[in-house]
């Protein structure tokens, strides 16, 4: 499934990544069509959920590479 559509030079500006990651979690569960895991998102953007969560959190954020990756999965 691919995230939604999105300009990532502008997600990867200031703290946006997080919101954008976990508006793209609540995107994905609906077409999933069913609640998941935070677990389940980042197995499925082959990530650590650690990772993801932190991301979400603002704690952390992904590369360059790996956004563009995520924008496109």
């Amino acid at each position: 499934m691919k995230l939604v559509e999105v300009d990532i030079m502008d997600v990867m500006t200031g703290d946006k990544i997080g919101e954008w990651l976990e508006k793209q979690y609540l995107e994905w569960q609906l077409a999933e069509g069913s609640r998941k895991s935070i677990a389940r998102f980042a197995a499925h953007l082959d990530a650590s959920q650690g990772f993801i969560s932190q991301v979400m959190a603002g704690k952390r954020r992904p590369s360059d590479e790996t956004a563009v990756d995520w924008a496109v999965e």
